[in-house]
């Protein structure tokens, strides 16, 4: 049996956007509803961690937050300290925090090494002092383009760091549709390591029953309460918002100058947008007729806007486009480029596989922007057999689950011969 009790420690280190903490916590969600011996300590430099409701036997601290610039480089978002001084602060408070609490698994979210290396200590000191913690990295699905990820890491250790400071690698994704072992030339004792999950199920979580699942009737309250009769509602949603204006802005400039189009609208900026962004874009939408623009800041829980859309016009984040591939919704894609091209690559082979269409952020226009979403609210939505034909499933949570009890399982056999050999030894 394991421990009576199994603490986790999750760590995601947000600089950008609201993907990593919301990934964090459909994870901690899901362990504490069915490990009923679990708790979650999560790490995390998210600005709005505290928007969001916590699970059950689930806490948080938070790090100093630090922005990405458009450089690429880091800055301190709200403290007067230099980038360097504040990553060392970040780095100390994980390794202590790791010391302190004890964690039977360690749960690292996307950043191998965490923001600039501050997870390099924590791990090094629970390899060190605490043998009996999984370590454990999760990624997304897709991190960035194969070459420059595989460039980048072999400049910077993370091959060294994936082989000596992990005991399992969960990837939130599918093989068949991007096989990280390939595209990131894991070496043979990594991969060995890694275990493919699915898509994070977010419709699940957030409807784990039927009872619950949002009906029919309640989804046409929700429209009806949007809409004029005779419209359709097209929703436009952009992650956490920090670079949403230009796809926001070409839809409203878009719908201005095709005042015939029969569709309403809801727009989701999230709350990282600029102030004045949002302002630009509220005072644009008041150009329109009551009740056929609205936009909204922040929606702790989407699904039910998301389910009620004709269409989704979004960038390509990951946790956004696990919900509309759950919902079978039909979705147009304007995926970010630069400085990642993790979203622009997921759009891609979605498009290809006929689960979406996309607009490559080139070609954004208002003109070109109308004429997409024409052509995609005239598709269907998609269907099972494509999602299957592209590898694609909704286990992420429970797969994830069964692999770190396995692996804990497989630590303390590893540790219990260990100990034999060095009894017969003595």
């Amino acid at each position: 049996m394991l421990a009576s009790k199994i603490r986790f420690l999750l760590y995601c280190h947000d600089t950008f956007g609201l993907g990593h903490v919301r990934r964090t916590l459909s994870l901690a969600t899901h362990f504490t509803a069915t490990l009923p011996n679990a708790e979650v300590l999560i790490v995390t430099g998210s600005p709005l961690a505290h928007a969001f409701t916590l699970p059950p036997r689930t806490d948080y601290i938070k790090l100093p937050a630090v922005a990405k610039m458009s450089n690429g480089a880091y800055r301190a978002r709200s403290l007067d300290m230099e980038f360097a001084a504040i990553r060392d602060l970040r780095t100390t408070m994980l390794r202590d925090i790791a010391q302190a609490y004890r964690p039977n698994v360690f749960l690292v979210d996307h950043a191998p090494q965490g923001l600039k290396g501050e997870a390099l200590p924590a791990l090094a000191m629970l390899r060190a002092t605490q043998p009996e913690c999984l370590r454990v990295l999760g990624l997304r699905d897709i991190i960035d383009a194969g070459s420059l990820i595989q460039r980048t890491w072999a400049q910077e250790g993370v091959y060294d760091t994936l082989e000596h400071g992990y005991d399992l690698i969960l990837v939130y994704g599918s093989q068949q549709l991007y096989d990280i072992g390939e595209e990131y030339a894991l070496p043979a004792t990594v991969e060995r390591r890694v275990r493919y999950c699915g898509y994070l199920d977010r419709v699940e979580e957030t409807c784990p029953t039927d009872e619950a699942t949002p009906t029919d009737l309640h989804l046409l309250a929700l429209r009806q309460a949007l809409l004029p009769p005779v419209d359709r509602l097209v929703v436009l949603t952009a992650g956490g918002g920090g670079d949403g204006f230009p796809l926001m802005q070409a839809y409203l400039l878009g719908l201005q100058r095709s005042p015939s189009i029969p569709f309403s609208s809801v727009l989701v900026t999230g709350p990282l947008m600029d102030a004045d962004e949002q302002l630009e874009l509220h005072e644009l939408a008041a150009t329109f007729p009551t009740g056929r623009v609205r936009i909204e800041s922040f929606l702790p829980d989407p699904l039910p806007l998301l389910s009620a859309a004709d269409l989704v016009v979004s960038m390509a984040g990951y946790n956004t486009t696990c919900e509309l591939l759950a919902l079978r919704q039909r979705v147009l894609l304007v995926p970010r480029a630069t400085p990642r091209q993790e979203q622009l690559i997921r759009a891609s082979l979605l498009a290809r596989h006929g689960l979406a269409r996309m607009l490559h952020p080139e070609q954004l226009t208002p003109e070109r922007l109308m004429d997409s979403v024409q052509q995609s609210l005239s598709q269907p939505r998609p269907h099972e057999g494509q999602l299957t034909a592209a590898g694609i499933s909704f286990q992420g949570q429970t797969l994830a689950r069964q692999a770190i009890v396995d692996g804990l399982y497989d630590l303390r056999d590893r540790q219990w011969r260990a100990d034999r050999v060095i009894a017969h030894v003595s």
